[in-house]
């Protein structure tokens, strides 16, 4: 993963954080998240709500961060997209709607997060929330679903299939 980042920055012309790195080198940051995992089935169900995220009076609630294997053509289509260079999406959030976690590349603010978020006139604001990842994930609290009981009662597969429903 570290030589696939390396060429990545070098082929984008970029300079990754340090800290953001080393966390996709060594850790899936969706594991933050809990789950109900079945390995006889080999079936995974997420228990967590949302991380929310929380500093001063304002909040957050992240639903998912970009699995690490989609990262780098995630990011190449933003780059080919947007145009942009400046931030690079890594997560998204439902606080109240759709928003994106965004990964500051600007050299004066390296490695520093915000959020993509829609204001009262359709235009897209930037706002800062935490100086770097470690951070932001030191703000986090697991928020778990209403009642795992419930829904684990809810779940089924049919014979002919080989994945898991929700009633």
């Amino acid at each position: 993963m570290n030589k696939i980042l390396s060429d990545f920055e070098k082929k984008q012309n970029i300079k990754l954080p340090t800290s953001y790195k080393s966390l996709l080198i060594n850790f899936n940051l969706n594991d933050l998240t809990l789950h109900y995992l079945n390995e006889k089935e080999n079936f995974k169900f997420r228990l967590t709500k949302y991380l929310k995220w929380t500093k001063d009076n304002l909040e957050v609630y992240v639903d998912t961060f970009i699995e690490r294997d989609e990262l780098l053509d995630h990011w190449t289509k933003y780059f080919e997209i947007y145009r942009l260079k400046d931030f690079l999406p890594i997560g998204y959030t439902s606080n109240p709607v759709h928003e994106t976690l965004l990964l500051n590349l600007q050299p004066d603010k390296l490695g520093e997060i915000w959020i993509q978020c829609l204001n009262d006139k359709r235009v897209f604001n930037l706002d800062y929330l935490d100086k770097d990842i470690l951070t932001f994930i030191d703000h986090c609290d697991i928020v778990k679903t209403e009642n795992f009981e419930i829904i684990k009662s809810k779940l089924y597969k049919r014979m002919d299939e080989d994945f898991w429903r929700l009633k």
